[in-house]
Order: structure tokens, then C-alpha cells, then sequence
């Protein structure tokens, strides 16, 4: 087991969590990647890539690298999809937001002011709450997530009922918390991403977003801050 332990005046240390299907990423990945892990180095922030195979079976991946997450000595956890790119700069704000839960909100696939989300809004009013820049959300993909030790923790205490552990250790020898899965939730169908969103928030996590972020989602580029400013309407769900 890695230090769970993180104090205040610890440099920030980076697990980079990516499921990539048949252990392949997508080119801008790759060039992102790079480009992330020389810029973090440069800023003296050591970085712990864990980049697998996931298979058919993504919601396990995603369990499987938190967990990975949670033994190592990493302070923060960030998960990245592989066929995603992004600017490496955005790392470094996403840390300097010091959030518990700050992330990218990138394009649909194949529709450039299309951004799949659900905010937080101000009481009675259409405006989502902000602070600074940041955006504030129910929900979000889980592609570009900065997670940090102490939101895992919350999580872990909250929901002790989603440890699971194997009764034969020859089918898969991991324990870990289910925190990614699929269920019907009030009706409708939920994918881990959003399941996940709202376990930390039952946890009492709020959930951040920098809007200020131009991905490259396996050739579809855009951003959510000229998405919301040119069609506010296309960009949530």
C-alpha cells in the first residue's frame, strides 16, 4: 500500500489514468501526453502513467486504475480518455485551481459545439454558478478529470458499501470500490461517468470545470466557453 496520506505543503504528484481499448491512443493523445509529461517535469511535479488495455469491460478499467490510484504515492489522480488531445498548460491550471474535483468538459465526437454536461445553476435563474472561471456541475464526462486523494477518501468513506472483493482470487485478484458503474437511476439509463459524479457529490465533493480548454476529440475540435457563448443551447444536456 502507497502513503494515503497527503499534507499541505506536499508537491503534487500525478497519476495519469487512461483505459485505452486494445492498450492503443489516438495520435493527439500521444502528442499531448508528451507534451504533459515534459511541462509537469519542467514545474518539478513527478508524474506515475498507467495507461491499459481496458477491453470491452470499462467501468472495471476505471475501478481498477482508481484503485491503482489509491495504493500509489500519487496526490492526484487524472484520467484522460485515449482519443483525446489537449494543451499540456491546462494541467498546470487545473492544479493551480487547488479543487478537489476539476475537469475538461470536451466536443462530442463528430460535433464541435456539442458538450455533453449538467450544471449547477443559481437559484432561480439560467446562469451556472461560478467561481472564477470555473464552472460548477452536476454531471460530466469522466474523459478529463483531475481528482485529487482527498475526494477519493470522501468517497471511500461515504460509500463503504461499494468495496467489493474477490471470493476466488483466480478470477481477479483486485478489490477496489465500485465508484464507476452503469445503473437505471430515477428512470433513466446512467454511464459510469455520471454515476460517479454523483457518488462524489453524495460525498460532498463539488465538481469543477475550466471552460477554457480546447480538446481534439478524435478530430473534433473545440472549446465549451465558444460553444456557450455561440450556442448555449447545443452545449448541455
Amino acid at each position: 500500500m502507497g502513503n494515503n496520506l497527503v499534507t499541505a505543503n506536499q508537491k503534487p504528484k500525478v497519476f495519469i489514468a487512461t483505459p485505452a481499448y486494445s492498450g492503443k491512443v489516438h495520435i493527439q493523445y500521444a502528442l499531448s501526453y508528451a507534451d504533459t509529461v515534459a511541462t509537469l517535469m519542467k514545474h518539478g511535479i513527478e508524474v506515475t502513467p498507467r495507461i491499459t488495455a481496458s477491453g470491452s469491460l470499462l467501468v472495471a478499467e476505471r475501478n481498477r486504475l482508481t484503485q491503482a490510484f489509491w495504493e500509489s504515492d500519487c496526490t492526484h489522480m487524472l484520467c484522460i480518455d485515449g482519443d483525446l488531445g489537449w494543451p499540456a498548460q491546462a494541467v498546470l491550471a487545473m492544479l493551480e485551481a487547488d479543487k478537489e474535483f476539476v475537469a475538461g468538459v470536451y466536443p462530442a465526437r463528430g460535433h464541435e459545439h456539442t458538450f455533453l454536461f449538467r450544471p449547477v445553476k443559481e437559484p432561480n435563474s439560467e446562469r451556472i454558478v461560478t467561481e472564477k472561471h470555473l464552472l460548477k456541475m452536476q454531471y460530466i464526462p469522466a474523459g478529463f478529470m483531475l481528482i485529487s486523494r482527498s475526494c477519493i477518501q470522501k468517497m471511500r468513506d461515504k460509500h463503504s458499501d461499494l468495496f467489493y472483493e474477490p471470493k476466488d482470487p483466480r478470477n481477479n485478484p483486485e478489490p477496489g470500490y465500485c465508484f464507476f458503474n452503469t445503473e437505471v437511476y430515477e428512470g433513466e439509463f446512467w454511464g459510469e461517468d455520471f454515476v460517479f459524479c454523483r457518488k462524489a457529490r453524495e460525498a460532498g465533493v463539488e465538481i469543477w470545470v475550466d471552460p477554457l480548454i480546447q480538446f481534439d476529440h478524435d478530430g473534433t475540435i473545440g472549446m465549451l466557453m465558444e460553444a456557450l457563448t455561440t450556442d448555449p443551447s447545443k452545449a448541455q444536456t
